[in-house]
């Protein structure tokens, strides 16, 4: 005997087969009552990021003042991939692993003290294409004011752009960048 499904029946089968066949799996964990993918799909999240990771050697600012304001938005927002798209190759290399290791959703930071404001003292120019600053943080707590850390980028042309190529900050600061 020949079973006859509705075609909406029919629709959902097809659907099922074909998510099976391109490597989409559904796991039903009853003890916990959740439902996990398959590493096929995670691996999409992998290539996701590479794909932005390259994307973002394309991207760039185009003053020395635009790259200390991406570092002090990042570091006020606590993100480390904002950090990471106006860092120097050198500094780059190291940093994406740093993160994975102390901060694997690239969370920069801490929520208490958080940086509340940060100030631009000094702006020096080197030489041609290089910029010193001195910042000051300041970070503060629900029950107010915290600590202040002094601090120095170095900001330097690199091609159409300006990349940091130095952080230099007292070394309680690096919870702040990423950089222990």
């Amino acid at each position: 005997m020949i079973k006859k499904y509705s075609p909406k029946t029919m629709m959902y089968l097809i659907l099922f087969l074909l998510m099976i066949s391109i490597g989409f799996h559904l796991y039903d964990h009853s003890s916990y009552g959740k439902i996990a993918v398959s590493a096929e799909e995670v691996d999409r999240y992998k290539v996701h990021t590479e794909l932005l990771l390259q994307a973002v050697e394309e991207l760039g600012v185009c003053t020395p003042d635009a790259a200390v304001e991406v570092f002090i938005k990042s570091i006020k927002n606590r993100n480390g991939a904002m950090l990471y798209t106006v860092l120097s190759d050198s500094l780059k290399k190291n940093y994406l692993s740093k993160l994975e290791e102390n901060t694997p959703y690239w969370v920069t930071g801490v929520s208490s003290p958080w940086v509340s404001q940060v100030d631009i003292v000094k702006k020096t120019e080197k030489k041609e294409g290089r910029y010193e600053y001195e910042l000051l943080v300041k970070t503060v707590t629900s029950a107010g004011s915290d600590r202040e850390y002094k601090g120095e980028l170095t900001v330097q042309r690199d091609g159409d752009f300006y990349k940091i190529y130095r952080i230099l900050f007292e070394k309680d600061f690096g919870i702040y960048t990423g950089f222990y």
